[in-house]
Protein backbone atom coordinates (compact mmCIF):
# COMPACT_ATOMS: atom_id res chain seq x y z
CA UNK A 1 0.00 0.00 0.00
CA UNK A 2 1.41 3.41 -0.95
CA UNK A 3 1.94 6.12 1.66
CA UNK A 4 -0.84 8.22 0.11
CA UNK A 5 -3.22 5.26 0.35
CA UNK A 6 -2.22 4.71 3.98
CA UNK A 7 -2.81 8.39 4.74
CA UNK A 8 -6.27 8.23 3.17
CA UNK A 9 -7.09 5.14 5.23
CA UNK A 10 -5.89 6.63 8.52
CA UNK A 11 -7.57 10.01 7.91
CA UNK A 12 -11.17 9.22 6.90
CA UNK A 13 -12.29 12.76 7.91
CA UNK A 14 -10.63 14.02 4.70
CA UNK A 15 -13.65 12.56 2.88
CA UNK A 16 -16.28 12.64 5.62
CA UNK A 17 -15.75 15.07 8.48
CA UNK A 18 -18.25 13.21 10.66
CA UNK A 19 -16.23 9.97 10.48
CA UNK A 20 -14.15 11.16 13.45
CA UNK A 21 -17.13 10.29 15.65
CA UNK A 22 -16.83 6.68 14.47
CA UNK A 23 -13.19 6.35 15.56
CA UNK A 24 -12.82 3.75 18.33
CA UNK A 25 -10.78 6.00 20.67
CA UNK A 26 -13.08 8.98 20.15
CA UNK A 27 -16.24 6.90 20.66
CA UNK A 28 -14.84 5.54 23.90
CA UNK A 29 -13.76 8.99 25.11
CA UNK A 30 -17.21 10.42 24.41
CA UNK A 31 -19.26 7.50 25.71
CA UNK A 32 -17.63 6.82 29.08
CA UNK A 33 -18.80 8.45 32.25
CA UNK A 34 -17.17 10.51 33.48
CA UNK A 35 -15.47 11.99 30.40
CA UNK A 36 -11.74 12.62 30.67
CA UNK A 37 -10.77 14.75 27.65
CA UNK A 38 -7.73 17.04 27.66
CA UNK A 39 -7.89 20.11 25.38
CA UNK A 40 -5.15 20.32 22.72
CA UNK A 41 -2.11 22.49 23.50
CA UNK A 42 -1.31 25.56 21.42
CA UNK A 43 2.29 24.50 20.75
CA UNK A 44 4.11 21.56 19.20
CA UNK A 45 4.62 18.72 21.68
CA UNK A 46 6.64 15.51 21.96
CA UNK A 47 4.43 13.26 24.10
CA UNK A 48 6.23 10.65 26.16
CA UNK A 49 4.88 8.14 28.62
CA UNK A 50 4.17 4.50 29.41
CA UNK A 51 1.77 2.46 27.33
CA UNK A 52 -1.95 2.67 28.06
CA UNK A 53 -1.87 6.13 29.65
CA UNK A 54 -4.01 7.61 26.86
CA UNK A 55 -1.56 9.16 24.37
CA UNK A 56 -3.32 7.89 21.23
CA UNK A 57 -6.73 8.79 22.64
CA UNK A 58 -5.40 12.27 23.38
CA UNK A 59 -4.25 12.67 19.76
CA UNK A 60 -7.61 11.51 18.42
CA UNK A 61 -9.59 13.86 20.69
CA UNK A 62 -7.30 16.69 19.57
CA UNK A 63 -8.38 15.92 15.99
CA UNK A 64 -12.00 16.02 17.15
CA UNK A 65 -11.42 19.44 18.72
CA UNK A 66 -9.75 20.80 15.57
CA UNK A 67 -12.60 19.60 13.36
CA UNK A 68 -15.24 21.02 15.70
CA UNK A 69 -13.42 24.37 15.56
CA UNK A 70 -13.85 24.35 11.80
CA UNK A 71 -10.34 23.41 10.72
CA UNK A 72 -10.30 22.14 7.13
CA UNK A 73 -10.08 18.31 7.37
CA UNK A 74 -7.16 17.92 4.93
CA UNK A 75 -5.10 20.24 7.13
CA UNK A 76 -5.08 17.52 9.81
CA UNK A 77 -2.70 14.60 9.25
CA UNK A 78 -2.75 11.67 11.65
CA UNK A 79 -0.42 8.74 11.07
CA UNK A 80 0.37 5.69 13.17
CA UNK A 81 4.05 5.12 12.50
CA UNK A 82 4.07 1.40 13.36
CA UNK A 83 4.01 0.62 9.63
CA UNK A 84 7.03 2.79 8.77
CA UNK A 85 10.42 1.11 8.56
CA UNK A 86 12.97 3.92 8.58
CA UNK A 87 13.65 7.66 8.38
CA UNK A 88 13.34 7.69 4.59
CA UNK A 89 9.73 6.51 4.80
CA UNK A 90 8.90 9.08 7.48
CA UNK A 91 10.38 11.86 5.36
CA UNK A 92 8.55 10.53 2.28
CA UNK A 93 5.29 10.55 4.26
CA UNK A 94 5.50 14.30 4.90
CA UNK A 95 6.80 14.97 1.38
CA UNK A 96 3.80 13.19 -0.15
CA UNK A 97 1.38 14.91 2.22
CA UNK A 98 2.75 18.32 1.27
CA UNK A 99 2.93 17.50 -2.44
CA UNK A 100 -0.45 15.80 -2.92
CA UNK A 101 -2.75 16.68 0.01
CA UNK A 102 -1.95 20.00 1.69
CA UNK A 103 0.86 22.51 1.13
CA UNK A 104 -0.44 25.10 3.60
CA UNK A 105 -0.53 25.33 7.40
CA UNK A 106 -1.31 22.03 9.07
CA UNK A 107 -1.73 19.93 12.20
CA UNK A 108 0.53 16.87 12.03
CA UNK A 109 0.00 14.09 14.59
CA UNK A 110 2.48 11.20 14.46
CA UNK A 111 1.61 8.35 16.81
CA UNK A 112 4.24 5.86 18.10
CA UNK A 113 6.97 7.59 16.11
CA UNK A 114 9.64 5.64 18.03
CA UNK A 115 8.88 2.60 15.87
CA UNK A 116 10.78 4.44 13.13
CA UNK A 117 14.53 4.01 13.08
CA UNK A 118 16.30 7.38 13.52
CA UNK A 119 12.97 9.11 14.01
CA UNK A 120 14.61 12.09 15.76
CA UNK A 121 16.95 12.93 12.86
CA UNK A 122 13.97 12.55 10.52
CA UNK A 123 12.02 15.17 12.46
CA UNK A 124 15.01 17.51 12.51
CA UNK A 125 15.31 17.17 8.73
CA UNK A 126 11.57 17.83 8.29
CA UNK A 127 11.78 20.97 10.43
CA UNK A 128 14.93 22.21 8.70
CA UNK A 129 13.62 21.48 5.20
CA UNK A 130 10.43 23.47 5.82
CA UNK A 131 7.95 20.59 5.71
CA UNK A 132 6.70 21.56 9.18
CA UNK A 133 6.59 25.33 8.69
CA UNK A 134 3.37 26.89 10.05
CA UNK A 135 2.51 23.51 11.53
CA UNK A 136 1.53 22.29 14.97
CA UNK A 137 3.29 18.95 15.46
CA UNK A 138 2.15 16.40 18.05
CA UNK A 139 4.49 13.41 18.24
CA UNK A 140 3.92 10.51 20.62
CA UNK A 141 6.02 7.56 21.70
CA UNK A 142 6.04 5.04 24.51
CA UNK A 143 8.85 5.91 26.86
CA UNK A 144 12.08 4.01 26.47
CA UNK A 145 15.60 4.86 27.62
CA UNK A 146 16.59 6.22 24.22
CA UNK A 147 13.40 8.25 23.83
CA UNK A 148 13.76 10.00 27.16
CA UNK A 149 17.26 11.18 26.19
CA UNK A 150 16.23 12.55 22.80
CA UNK A 151 16.10 16.27 22.15
CA UNK A 152 15.40 18.31 19.03
CA UNK A 153 17.87 21.21 19.48
CA UNK A 154 16.65 24.54 18.21
CA UNK A 155 13.23 23.19 17.22
CA UNK A 156 9.99 24.68 18.64
CA UNK A 157 8.71 21.47 20.21
CA UNK A 158 8.15 20.91 23.92
CA UNK A 159 8.66 17.59 25.64
CA UNK A 160 5.73 16.49 27.82
CA UNK A 161 5.31 13.28 29.81
CA UNK A 162 1.97 11.52 30.32
CA UNK A 163 2.10 9.67 33.64
CA UNK A 164 -0.60 7.49 35.18
CA UNK A 165 -3.03 9.56 37.25
CA UNK A 166 -2.14 10.39 40.83
CA UNK A 167 -4.75 9.67 43.50
CA UNK A 168 -6.18 13.19 43.53
CA UNK A 169 -6.81 13.16 39.77
CA UNK A 170 -8.18 9.60 39.97
CA UNK A 171 -10.64 10.66 42.69
CA UNK A 172 -11.68 13.82 40.84
CA UNK A 173 -12.37 11.87 37.64
CA UNK A 174 -14.15 8.80 38.98
CA UNK A 175 -15.67 10.03 42.25
CA UNK A 176 -16.16 13.76 41.77
CA UNK A 177 -14.24 16.78 43.02
CA UNK A 178 -14.42 17.57 46.71
CA UNK A 179 -13.60 21.21 46.16
CA UNK A 180 -10.93 21.69 48.82
CA UNK A 181 -7.54 23.27 48.06
CA UNK A 182 -4.27 21.34 48.15
CA UNK A 183 -2.88 21.22 51.68
CA UNK A 184 0.73 22.02 52.59
CA UNK A 185 1.68 19.05 54.80
CA UNK A 186 4.61 21.01 56.25
CA UNK A 187 2.19 23.49 57.83
CA UNK A 188 0.87 21.42 60.75
CA UNK A 189 -2.09 23.62 61.73
CA UNK A 190 -3.20 24.07 58.11
CA UNK A 191 -2.85 20.34 57.55
CA UNK A 192 -4.98 19.57 60.63
CA UNK A 193 -7.75 22.00 59.61
CA UNK A 194 -7.78 20.51 56.12
CA UNK A 195 -7.93 16.97 57.50
CA UNK A 196 -10.92 17.90 59.66
CA UNK A 197 -12.74 19.27 56.59
CA UNK A 198 -12.06 15.98 54.77
CA UNK A 199 -13.40 13.80 57.59
CA UNK A 200 -17.00 13.62 56.19
CA UNK A 201 -15.52 12.11 53.03
CA UNK A 202 -13.38 9.53 54.83
CA UNK A 203 -15.38 6.42 53.89
CA UNK A 204 -15.58 7.50 50.27
CA UNK A 205 -11.86 8.35 50.19
CA UNK A 206 -10.91 4.98 51.68
CA UNK A 207 -13.04 3.16 49.11
CA UNK A 208 -11.46 5.20 46.32
CA UNK A 209 -7.95 4.56 47.64
CA UNK A 210 -8.46 0.79 47.68
CA UNK A 211 -9.76 0.97 44.11
CA UNK A 212 -6.81 3.15 43.09
CA UNK A 213 -4.32 0.65 44.53
CA UNK A 214 -6.11 -2.17 42.68
CA UNK A 215 -6.35 -0.40 39.33
CA UNK A 216 -3.39 1.96 39.32
CA UNK A 217 -3.61 5.34 37.66
CA UNK A 218 -4.17 4.09 34.10
CA UNK A 219 -7.32 5.65 32.61
CA UNK A 220 -8.22 2.48 30.68
CA UNK A 221 -8.45 0.37 33.84
CA UNK A 222 -11.09 2.68 35.26
CA UNK A 223 -13.56 1.64 32.60
CA UNK A 224 -13.25 -2.16 32.67
CA UNK A 225 -14.95 -4.77 34.85
CA UNK A 226 -13.19 -7.61 36.63
CA UNK A 227 -9.42 -7.68 37.12
CA UNK A 228 -8.22 -4.45 35.48
CA UNK A 229 -4.60 -5.55 35.25
CA UNK A 230 -5.21 -8.53 32.95
CA UNK A 231 -5.52 -6.21 29.98
CA UNK A 232 -2.22 -4.50 30.81
CA UNK A 233 0.01 -7.46 31.67
CA UNK A 234 0.64 -8.78 28.15
CA UNK A 235 1.01 -5.26 26.77
CA UNK A 236 3.71 -4.37 29.26
CA UNK A 237 5.51 -7.69 29.04
CA UNK A 238 5.77 -7.42 25.25
CA UNK A 239 6.78 -3.76 25.49
CA UNK A 240 9.62 -4.41 27.93
CA UNK A 241 10.97 -7.33 25.89
CA UNK A 242 10.79 -5.15 22.79
CA UNK A 243 12.74 -2.36 24.49
CA UNK A 244 15.37 -4.85 25.66
CA UNK A 245 15.88 -6.07 22.10
CA UNK A 246 16.14 -2.52 20.73
CA UNK A 247 18.77 -1.66 23.35
CA UNK A 248 20.80 -4.82 22.70
CA UNK A 249 20.21 -6.29 26.16
CA UNK A 250 19.77 -9.97 27.02
CA UNK A 251 16.35 -11.18 28.11
CA UNK A 252 17.95 -13.97 30.19
CA UNK A 253 20.00 -11.53 32.27
CA UNK A 254 17.02 -9.22 32.68
CA UNK A 255 14.83 -12.07 33.93
CA UNK A 256 17.49 -13.23 36.42
CA UNK A 257 17.81 -9.74 37.89
CA UNK A 258 14.04 -9.30 38.20
CA UNK A 259 13.51 -12.77 39.71
CA UNK A 260 16.19 -12.15 42.33
CA UNK A 261 14.65 -8.79 43.25
CA UNK A 262 11.29 -10.51 43.74
CA UNK A 263 12.95 -13.22 45.88
CA UNK A 264 14.32 -10.52 48.20
CA UNK A 265 11.16 -8.42 48.19
CA UNK A 266 11.00 -6.21 51.34
CA UNK A 267 14.62 -7.09 52.22
CA UNK A 268 17.86 -5.28 51.49
CA UNK A 269 19.86 -6.67 48.59
CA UNK A 270 23.02 -5.46 46.89
CA UNK A 271 24.24 -5.65 43.31
CA UNK A 272 27.01 -7.99 44.49
CA UNK A 273 24.46 -10.36 46.03
CA UNK A 274 22.45 -10.51 42.82
CA UNK A 275 25.61 -11.12 40.80
CA UNK A 276 26.76 -13.97 43.07
CA UNK A 277 23.39 -15.71 43.32
CA UNK A 278 22.77 -15.71 39.56
CA UNK A 279 24.78 -16.69 36.50
CA UNK A 280 25.47 -13.02 35.77
CA UNK A 281 28.68 -12.82 37.77
CA UNK A 282 29.42 -9.10 37.38
CA UNK A 283 27.96 -6.51 39.72
CA UNK A 284 28.54 -3.87 37.03
CA UNK A 285 26.23 -5.77 34.67
CA UNK A 286 23.63 -6.01 37.43
CA UNK A 287 23.92 -2.26 38.04
CA UNK A 288 23.38 -1.49 34.35
CA UNK A 289 20.23 -3.63 34.24
CA UNK A 290 18.91 -2.05 37.43
CA UNK A 291 19.40 1.39 35.87
CA UNK A 292 17.59 0.15 32.79
CA UNK A 293 14.67 -1.06 34.92
CA UNK A 294 14.40 2.35 36.56
CA UNK A 295 14.47 4.23 33.25
CA UNK A 296 11.85 1.98 31.65
CA UNK A 297 9.35 3.02 34.34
Amino acid sequence: MSLVSQMNFQNPWWVDKMSIYGDDQVKRALSVSPKFIIPPPQESVLLLGPRQVGKTTFLKTCILSFLERGVEPTKILFFSCETLRDREQLISLLHDYRAFINSQEAYVLLDEVTFVKEWNTSLLHLFNAGYLRNTLVFVSGSTSVSLRRETLPGRPIRKSVFYPMNFRVFYDVFYGKIGLPTINILQVEEFYRGAVKLSPYLDRLNKALLEYVRRGGFPATGYVAGDPLNSLYETYKDAILSDLAKLGREERVFREVVEKIVDFYASRISENTIAKETSIGSHNTVASYLELLENLF
